[in-house]
């Protein structure tokens, strides 16, 4: 029985997927991470093996990443239930678990956590903007119809809302992931561009887009559910198992000194991304993090006495 991480990226997002496997890999990961991308592979992947739409490189140091080149149209936040489908029927088997990972995360507690996490149920945290949404909420009612136009009846009534930077599934109940796919499918007669990240507000039935879906999913799904709250990601202090950079710029393309001058000074998952940028991989030369180190931590401090009001 082995647990797969997985994660999708294009363009300058494969600086996070590397940082996310150095972030496994120092927290005893040695396996295979699988990664969906479309456009180029990652420079720092060098030397590689390729057959047909799979490319594999080996870590210095131990584990593999194998690279499965996609063809969609889809903004690949909402690619995430078709590629975790796909990766079950293809490289999973029976006893297996598959753990996604946004390409802005790192991990910081042991890899064997996340293996005993996820034999539980579907796994999920707790999302930072409004981990609270009763379940009367308004907009639930409005989910139920597209979930109902799905064929769907409603399982329970969850008072939290999820994040979907992280999911996690065993193969027991890895149907969960055609559920998520349905509802995907069937929200696009109802308003749904599954072609990009929605920009309404959050009244609107749509606001963040696969993340409203995986709700749904939870809603209307009777697997058990294993969670954390906000701190599972570094969105409260406290956090202790994982860092998720949600806000822009991403740590890779933020000018430190210019964000903190405008009140948003760096943060935990700042600092676990650069923490986690040279080893095993080798994502940028050491006298370039040690630069970018020195101009966060310039900004952190510029951070304690000046703040946004």
């Amino acid at each position: 029985m082995t647990a797969y991480p997985c994660t999708l990226f294009e363009g300058t997002y494969h600086v996070g997927v590397g940082a996310l496997f150095n972030s496994l890999h120092q927290n005893g990961f040695r396996g295979t991470l699988l990664v969906g991308y479309r456009g180029a592979l990652p420079p720092w992947a060098t030397p590689v093996t390729t057959t047909d739409d799979v490319t594999e490189y080996d870590v210095p140091g131990g584990g593999r990443i194998r690279f499965i080149l996609l063809e969609t149209t889809s903004h690949l936040a909402n690619y995430k239930p078709i590629f975790m489908r796909q990766l079950f029927e293809r490289f999973l088997g029976p006893g297996d678990s598959l753990l996604y990972f946004d390409p802005d995360i790192t991990v910081k507690c042991r890899w064997s956590f996340f293996e005993e996490w996820v034999e539980n149920g579907l796994a999920m945290v707790e999302d930072c903007t409004f981990p609270h949404m009763p379940g009367d909420h308004p907009l639930r009612y409005s989910w139920m119809k597209v979930a109902e136009a799905a064929g769907l009846t409603q399982k329970r009534s969850p008072n939290r809302y999820y994040n979907s930077g992280f999911v996690g599934l065993p193969w027991r109940f890895r149907d969960v992931a055609s559920v998520w796919e349905l509802l995907l499918h069937t929200a696009q007669s109802f308003g749904y561009d599954n072609s990009k990240l929605a920009t309404t507000d959050r009244t609107m039935i749509w606001q963040a887009t696969d993340q409203d879906l995986l709700n749904i999913v939870a809603m209307t799904t009777d697997v058990p559910l294993t969670t954390l709250g906000p701190d599972g990601m570094d969105f409260v202090p406290g956090g202790y198992v994982m860092s998720h950079a949600v806000n822009s710029p991403k740590p890779w393309g933020r000018s430190y000194l210019k964000v903190a001058l405008q009140g948003r000074p760096p943060g935990i998952p700042d600092k676990s991304f650069w923490a986690n940028s040279q080893h095993p991989i080798r994502l940028y030369p050491a006298a370039y993090v040690r630069q970018r180190t020195l101009a966060m931590m310039i900004a952190i401090a510029l951070g304690r006495v000046y703040r946004r009001p």
